[in-house]
């Protein structure tokens, strides 16, 4: 399991149940965020046909993108930024291969 950062509290989501912990935003609201999903990065690998990828340390995905029930929380109806980071790296803003 992913490391959470050492003052997370972690919770069950009241509507699907899933493992959680909150941080604030830039803007200082609350954004639930998933205790134990990877974010992967691009690396450049030893072949340039085949990157690399290695995982994103602080940096976890918004619970608004996994939740079953997301719906229920969001006031605009919309899905929180995917991802979030801790410390001066942003997010990648780069979208995943199908």
């Amino acid at each position: 399991m992913k490391r959470t950062p050492p003052n997370a509290k972690v919770v069950p989501c009241k509507g699907c149940g899933q493992l959680i912990f909150f941080a604030l935003t830039p803007l200082g609201k609350l954004m639930p965020l998933d205790v134990s999903s990877l974010v992967y990065e691009v690396a450049s690998g030893e072949n340039d046909r085949v990157p690399t990828l290695r995982i994103r340390d602080n940096a976890w995905i918004s619970h608004y993108r996994t939740c079953t029930k997301a719906s229920q929380f969001s006031r605009s109806g919309s899905s929180s930024p995917a991802v979030a980071t801790e410390g001066p790296c942003p997010p990648s803003t780069s979208t995943p291969a199908s």
